[in-house]
């Protein structure tokens, strides 16, 4: 009887021990996945370069990084593609983070202008030209669509009062740069924070324009322009013919123009330079804005330049190619306006 019963406890045993293997094993794979960050020196390279966070947040935001720097190293290894792509400082972040659904409704108030009665130049860059304020890193704020308009907004004015432009290579060297805090005070709410459009212009026109960014002191979120001298003026503001890239192309021949884009793709995310083009884009679900600088063609691919406001270590030096006279890619052309 005795050794029945030992035999039955050392059947019990094994058998717990064989359950017990996988689970023990699962454990210890969990454990090693882990502490993977620890070891992963491409990450501490990353976590060098661009984590300001502490040290107790590198386990929490290893997977997603280490998921973004697999799609950055596989996207670049197709060599078929016309753009790179780089693991910056966005690298620890999913784009849902960063793009949040947007409402930018359709308009159709655009008017024809004498713009549409002139030839085109086969190039155009106002960055180049400097009449484009420096690239702003705006994406932690919330508010860097905001900053399209105020772009749009000061170039407008820069060409109509100067025939020629001069380098500068800060905002410090724009001394006379309209007041984002006053546009945001007076002409930002925070029940249209997901609205684009040309109401924003005809705000500013309201209130008879902005004053210089070094002279409008007020609390936060207080508008007070009645008590600082307006210096940017305006008289209104225009749409483009919604989806017409040739339109969109004589209207920046003549100025920037804001428009909205969808943005919502880890290759927007991660883009580093080359002519963007995102097959799973879409024209109609926009969600971001870029300041439209200019336009090219290279290697007969024609190209839109636009600044994007995340940075100067994002994209080229803060500019994104995205291609041209490809179907209104993106929506480049779905919601594009700009000041008179």
């Amino acid at each position: 009887m005795e050794k029945f019963v030992t035999f039955f406890v050392l059947l019990a045993i094994a058998f717990s021990t064989v359950q017990g293997a996988p689970h023990e094993e699962a454990h210890h794979d969990r454990e090693e996945e882990h502490l993977e960050y620890l070891h992963d020196r491409e990450f501490h390279l990353w976590l060098y370069e661009y984590y300001d966070g502490g040290k107790e947040h590198w386990a929490d935001i290893y997977h997603t990084w280490r998921k973004n720097a697999d799609y950055v190293k596989e996207h670049n290894s197709l060599g078929h593609l016309s753009y790179k792509l780089s693991l910056n400082k966005f690298a620890h972040k999913n784009i849902s983070d960063m793009i949040k659904p947007e409402y930018f409704p359709h308009h159709h108030k655009y008017k024809k202008t004498h713009y549409e009665k002139h030839p085109t130049p086969h190039y155009v860059d106002w960055h180049k030209k400097g009449f484009i304020p420096p690239v702003k890193d705006r994406e932690e704020h919330g508010d860097s669509y905001l900053y399209p308009f105020i772009d749009a907004f000061y170039a407008m004015w820069y060409i109509s009062h100067h025939h020629e432009s001069h380098h500068r290579e800060s905002y410090e060297d724009y001394h006379h740069y309209p007041s984002f805090k006053e546009f945001k005070d007076c002409c930002w709410k925070e029940e249209e924070h997901h609205y684009w459009n040309h109401t924003r212009f005809e705000c500013i026109h309201h209130h008879g324009g902005l004053a210089k960014a070094e002279d409008y002191k007020s609390p936060d979120h207080e508008c007070l322009s009645h008590s600082h001298p307006a210096y940017y003026k305006l008289n209104g503001a225009s749409f483009v013919k919604p989806k017409d890239e040739k339109a969109l192309e004589i209207a920046v021949a003549y100025q920037p123009i804001a428009v909205a884009f969808d943005a919502s793709h880890e290759s927007f995310q991660f883009y580093k330079e080359g002519i963007y083009y995102e097959p799973d884009c879409s024209s109609e679900y926009l969600n971001h804005a870029l300041l439209l600088v200019g336009y090219g063609e290279f290697e007969g691919k024609k190209y839109w330049i636009a600044k994007n406001s995340w940075g100067e270590k994002w994209g080229k030096d803060g500019f994104i190619y995205i291609a041209k006279d490809r179907d209104n890619h993106c929506g480049i052309a779905s919601r594009a306006f700009y000041p008179y």
